[in-house]
């Protein structure tokens, strides 16, 4: 697997401890909206990944991209709330 891709509406709210680990073919993958937490050890020593998209608000836990050395490219979606 190189790239992965989730439907827009997924119903996968979280990615578990180590979902990916150690899965060195990896190199893209968009995570959804619906995604809230990322757990530790997700995408550690995935060294290809290179491209990541955040679409959600993600709360990442530690190591998480751990042994990274070829990350080039990080997108956030964020939404702000409005101000008063």
């Amino acid at each position: 697997m190189t790239k992965l891709v989730f439907a827009d509406n997924s119903v996968l709210n979280e990615i578990g401890n180590g979902a990916f680990y150690n899965c060195g073919s990896l190199k893209s993958i968009s995570i959804p909206n619906e995604v809230t937490a990322i757990g530790a050890n997700t995408f550690e020593n995935c060294y290809s990944l290179s491209y990541v998209i955040f679409k959600g608000k993600e709360n990442l836990r530690t190591k998480t991209f751990r042994n990274r050395s070829k990350m080039t490219i990080i997108t956030i979606h964020i939404k702000f709330p409005k101000v008063l």
